[in-house]
């Protein structure tokens, strides 16, 4: 049986998700409540046919969801009192938390990592432009894992997104997840200046379909907007890169009617799936006050 960690394995890999379109000013997004536990039991009943998404088995998946909630990383989208989407996004600040999303559950570090490409990077303007993007640079950039677990880099994680099928390319899950993004703007700054950060990294999981759906990109495209916010708030960050590191990872599956939450093992032909690290390093001097 494999190592679990019930509070965030669940909401790993991101679904696919219209993440474009015409924005519904009727949507109410905010973060999750203890009173929105059912229904986001039922979304994730109604999402268990996605292959690009794990679910807990039943017997766990309320807990997993109440979890998730008390330490406030679940958002969550209304339309006329009904839930149409979901995601997850937090900051994790427990130690023994970050190792197992880096190391066993995103496997970006540790001595089980494998690198799936070489590393991309990206400059921010043009991931904050709707035009296609393509790095301006591919090579392996030297030590990132041991940047990426530094504690002078802040780690954000990115979960599951899920929204309705009937209420797909109505700009519902990209109005949600820039919400998300937003509520942690100012804890973000905070910690920056606080505890001398010097590199932001977002890390998700990447179900093998989505890769080809250009979902990293889209991704990428939310955090380059966050980062741009932080730098109007904090002008001293000067740099305009993002550095994409892609490894070996495997979307968790298990039998959704079991007693007990168990993690079936890789396929024979090794893991099949991708985590992601966007890494953005930056030379500021944490002087504003």
């Amino acid at each position: 049986m494999k190592k679990i960690f019930v509070l965030t394995i669940g909401m790993l890999f991101v679904a696919s998700t219209a993440v474009f379109g015409m924005e519904d000013t009727t949507i109410e997004c905010r973060k999750a409540k203890p009173s929105d536990s059912n229904q986001i039991v039922s979304l994730f009943n109604t999402a268990r046919e996605s292959d690009n998404l794990f679910i807990f088995p039943h017997c766990a998946l309320k807990n997993n969801v109440g979890g998730n909630i008390k330490k406030k990383a679940l958002f969550v989208a209304y339309k006329n009192e009904e839930m149409v989407s979901m995601r997850k996004l937090y900051i994790p600040t427990n130690p023994e938390d970050i190792n197992f999303i880096l190391n066993d559950e995103i496997r970006l570090t540790g001595p089980g990592s494998e690198r799936a490409q070489k590393d991309r990077f990206y400059n921010i303007e043009q991931l904050l432009d709707k035009k296609q993007v393509t790095p301006y640079k591919t090579e392996n950039y030297p030590g990132i894992q041991k940047k990426i677990v530094n504690d002078k880099t802040l780690i954000i994680y990115s979960g599951s997104a899920y929204t309705k099928k009937e209420y797909r390319n109505q700009g519902i899950n990209s109005k949600l997840t820039n919400y998300a993004f937003n509520q942690h703007l100012e804890s973000t700054v905070k910690k920056i200046k606080q505890r001398n950060m010097n590199a932001i990294c977002l890390v998700f999981g990447l179900a093998k379909n989505n890769k080809k759906q250009g979902r990293a990109i889209t991704e990428a495209r939310y955090f380059a907007k966050f980062i741009n916010n932080i730098r109007k708030k904090l002008p001293s960050i000067t740099e305009t890169t993002i550095i994409h590191r892609q490894s070996k990872a495997q979307l968790p599956t298990c039998d959704p009617n079991a007693k007990e939450l168990i993690i079936n093992p890789d396929p024979k032909e090794g893991p099949q799936d991708f985590g992601n690290a966007f890494f953005f390093p930056f030379n500021q001097k944490n002087s504003e006050n």
